[in-house]
């Protein structure tokens, strides 16, 4: 137990500092952040105008408010984003910690690395920040210990009455960026040792359903980080192994690739595995749920991802195997690498000749589960929940006109005899008046078609007994007689006449109810589309002219009958509005989608499950989509090839890096786009992480472009793995950084954030992030200076860096005793106008990337190229077509000799 402490303190060999920031605190590079903040203020997003903090809230921080303990709306959305890049953060470094543990109890502390092929591993971000080099696993913990101090250092000015400060908050964000980064580092080392890649392999995966092979048994591999599967790769010649996202990048071998993380819903729901390993990361929280239907066990290998499953690692493999099998449990955790490669083996072994033969027929659907659409009530909560705006309301009701057969009344349309009388039924068979009679509740359209009138006539008829009694009636029969005598028993037939009657007597019944109404106004409440429907029911109670107002809701109301559910008379809103829009001729005319349409329309969603938990007949919404949706891919695959062997990048070269997953509607096709454009001006694009796999997404059919054969179509597109392999790029410019200045990067952080900043021409994209990583990794690269857009879902994190924000920190609403430092610093002009933004737009991220690649120290050619690159754009995708030229473009002239020949006279008009 004495050599522990002895390797920590240790810790490999020492560097020669050429900086001054060993192990930098949370205050070390706080005048860095201030040149990068004092520049770049932050913009928030309130979405949530409260705090929650503590037992003192929720305090509405709203107009300025202060809170109970003092703070105010733009230091607690910074403390909120300080939050989230902890989480990110944390992930890596917990990830980290757990397999080098992994491995040290498997190799001991004195395993060497592989440091002499540095193509292979290397320490770069180690260097930097620790000021050592590592190389054995048990020196890697030194740099470990260093990422968890500082990460609990920053946890603790989350809490209450600790740290205040925008500027501050916003500064830790940097530093909780950074431990990322390093972590990163650390992972990807310890990655490569234990999985025994090779260095400069070039490794092809397959991709897609059709790459499966569903004669063998199917192993569902999901999370960024799965511990204890290399065991199970490596006996799994009888039966398949396919990996959600981008962690399958992580070996060399034997996996194939699913599709990103954001299919993981539709995999669960199709019931393609017969058995499903979950680690961390991009993990969905209901996975257990979603495979009830098909009975697939779920197997946990981290304790960082439980999922309420019981341990089970002190059972044989036999006996986990059985109680899995005969569905005692629906799952359970093992930590045992080797017991969980057995138990898996068996059930894959086991189920092989069962479900996938039997329930993967592209062919035919199932009926029974797409019948439960017709329970839709049409209200419209599905629509409201989905975050990407899918219309899945409009989706289900097409899917019941093509499926089930089912039309609402609603669509039925009068011709012009509507003021005809009624003509005698004569083929009225004694089944059709015995099914009337059984119904519980009368329309006008009900009683129109079973006694030939048209819907305008009945309403004619109730006209006239309107005036009668007040519509008070003790005989239907005489009041028939003497408001209507044209309609007689011997005219419309006996059973039909009687059937009026009834029907007359149901909707009296319900219109009636319209004076109990006591103007409480819970119906509106209730309302999921936020429609006034209690001014309609008064309107009417009080016999007031229904006018434009109370039309609009009539248009407005679906008829799902929500609203009388919190009704306390109980009064039938749904056929009171029902029978109000028929007497008005209110016909909802909806387009529906043909069934190529609804495909077209479900390759936009991300499968996300929240219009289906918010459905209050629990329709199984994602499963009916999946279940349609599937001969759309089943089918389908390609090959993705990655390699981070060799990184070059020339001088002055434009360099983007590409991160995060495009799951939102057409991201894939827009991110294809996006790079195809950008390629094409040369720049070199790296990906890394689910961007890898959404470029060839089967989902959306970029398969078909050219992109998707990336690196043998573009030389200058590298896929560089999982998201963690992100890190290589990164240090490869640190590298490039410190032999330009001629300094070793050690201690350095500051000087090579300077560098890059103002020199090296480098922006990231993440065009679909939605993960906590994915904000911390951002957060590191823009403490190096890296500009970062985000794709349209960014702008949730609720937090951009941008140049036309004026905050003036030394004031005291920020607290500023601190701001002194603020006060000393001018800040440079980087030349790029952001440092974090969000696109709304594939057009509006083109532009961005343009702008973001100007740095302060381009010579006179690379400026003119890049002035040229972002005019070029700016004509094919900018909004104003009026314009040749942008109207910031001086912003990026520095003299007469950055102007492009081609522009020189539109530029200096």
């Amino acid at each position: 137990m004495k050599e522990k402490p002895e390797i920590l303190i240790k810790g490999g060999d020492y560097l020669e500092r050429t900086g001054k920031f060993i192990n930098p605190d949370v205050t070390d590079l706080r005048n860095s952040d201030a040149n990068l903040l004092g520049r770049f203020k932050p913009k928030y997003y309130a979405f949530i105008q409260q705090c929650q903090y503590c037992a003192f809230g929720p305090c509405d921080l709203s107009k300025n408010r202060r809170g109970a303990c003092g703070m105010r709306l733009n230091p607690q959305m910074a403390r909120e984003a300080l939050v989230t890049a902890i989480a990110g953060a944390s992930s890596y470094i917990a990830r980290a910690c757990e397999l080098n543990d992994a491995i040290i109890k498997e190799h001991t502390y004195f395993a060497e690395l592989l440091l002499e092929d540095k193509n292979f591993i290397t320490t770069t971000f180690i260097n930097l920040l620790c000021g050592y080099e590592p190389k054995t696993t048990g020196d890697l913990k030194k740099a470990l210990r260093y990422a968890n101090e500082q990460i609990v250092h920053l946890i603790s000015a989350t809490h209450m009455g600790q740290e205040a400060s925008d500027f501050d908050f916003n500064s830790k964000i940097f530093h909780a960026g950074m431990l990322s980064l390093l972590a990163m580092e650390i992972y990807e080392i310890l990655r490569k040792f234990s999985n025994n890649n090779e260095g400069n392999k070039i490794n092809k995966f397959e991709i897609g359903f059709g790459a499966i092979d569903k004669s063998k048994g199917i192993v569902l591999i999901i999370g960024d980080y799965v511990p204890n599967i290399a065991q199970i790769i490596n006996s799994s010649a009888d039966f398949e192994i396919i990996h959600l996202g981008s962690g399958a990048f992580d070996f060399n071998e034997g996996v194939k690739i699913c599709e990103n993380s954001a299919s993981e819903l539709i995999y669960e729901k199709t019931g393609l595995a017969d058995v499903i390993v979950i680690g961390t990361g991009n993990v969905r929280t209901d996975v257990i749920e979603n495979v009830k239907k098909s009975g697939t066990p779920v197997i946990a290998v981290s304790d960082r991802n439980m999922a309420g499953l019981a341990d089970l690692s002190i059972l044989s493999s036999d006996e986990i195997f059985k109680k899995l099998m005969d569905g005692e449990i629906s799952g359970c955790y093992i930590k045992d690498s080797k017991k969980l490669a057995d138990v898996v083996g068996m059930i894959a072994t086991a189920n092989k000749k069962g479900r996938n033969l039997k329930n993967f027929n592209t062919d035919t659907t199932d009926a029974g589960l797409i019948k439960t659409t017709g329970e839709c009530i049409n209200c419209g909560l599905c629509k409201k929940a989905c975050p990407v705006n899918i219309a899945p309301r409009l989706i289900i009701q097409s899917i019941n006109r093509i499926f089930n057969n089912k039309t609402e009344s609603c669509e039925t349309k009068t011709g012009e005899d509507m003021l005809a009388p009624p003509v005698k039924s004569k083929n009225k068979t004694k089944d059709k008046i015995i099914n009337l009679l059984k119904q519980k509740e009368y329309t006008a359209t009900n009683l129109a078609k079973e006694t030939g009138c048209s819907r305008q006539y009945i309403y004619n008829v109730l006209k006239k007994f309107s005036k009668k009694k007040g519509s008070e009636f003790t005989s239907l029969h005489s009041e028939i007689s003497e408001a209507c005598p044209e309609i007689t028993k011997r005219v419309v037939g006996k059973d039909t006449y009687y059937s009026l009657i009834k029907g007359l007597n149901e909707y009296y019944k319900i219109t009636g109810q319209i004076k109990e109404c006591i103007g409480c106004k819970l119906c509106s409440e209730n309302c999921p589309n936020n429609i006034q429907i209690s001014d309609l029911i008064i309107a009417i109670k009080e016999g007031k002219e229904i006018k434009a107002k109370e039309i609009s809701i009539l248009k407005k109301c679906v008829m799902c009958g929500l609203c009388q559910e919190k009704c306390p008379k109980k009064i039938n809103i749904k056929e009171v509005v029902r029978g109000e829009r028929e007497r008005r001729n209110i016909i909802e005319d909806i387009k529906f989608l043909t069934k190529e349409e609804i495909l077209g329309a479900l390759e936009k969603c991300i499968f996300c499950g929240r219009c289906e938990s918010q459905c209050p007949k629990q329709i199984p919404i994602i499963s009916v989509f999946a279940e349609i949706y599937k001969e759309k891919f089943m089918d389908k695959k390609a090959s993705i090839t990655f390699s981070h062997a060799n990184i070059s990048i020339p001088k002055d070269t434009q360099v983007l890096l590409v991160l995060g997953d495009a799951n939102f509607p057409n991201g894939t096709q827009e991110l294809a786009e996006i790079l195809e454009e950008f390629l094409n001006r040369n720049f070199i694009i790296f990906t890394a992480g689910d961007a890898a796999i959404s470029i060839c997404s089967l989902r959306s059919c970029i398969s078909k472009s050219e992109i998707a054969e990336s690196n043998s179509t573009y030389k200058n597109l590298i896929n560089l793995g999982s998201l963690s392999a992100g890190i290589h790029l990164i240090e490869k410019v640190i590298e490039m950084t410190g032999k330009n200045i001629d300094k070793s990067p050690v201690g350095n952080f500051d000087e090579i954030s300077d560098y890059i900043t103002n020199k090296i021409g480098i922006t990231a994209l993440f065009w679909g992030a939605t993960t906590q990583e994915n904000f911390a990794v951002a957060q590191g690269l823009m403490r190096l200076g890296i500009p970062v857009i985000f794709g349209r879902q960014g702008i949730k994190y609720r937090r951009e860096l941008t140049r036309d924000i004026v905050i003036d920190y030394s004031k005291d609403d920020y607290n500023g005793n601190y701001n002194e430092v603020l006060k000393k610093i001018s800040p440079k002009n980087f030349s790029f106008p952001h440092l974090c933004i969000a696109a709304k737009t594939k057009e509006e991220a083109m532009l961005l990337i343009t702008k973001l690649v100007f740095r302060n120290f381009d010579s006179e050619e690379v400026r003119a190229k890049k002035i040229a690159d972002y005019i070029e754009i700016y004509r094919k995708y900018g909004g104003d077509k009026t314009k040749e030229i942008p109207d910031d473009i001086k912003n990026f002239v520095r003299s007469e000799k950055d102007i492009p020949e081609a522009y020189k006279n539109s530029i200096q008009k």
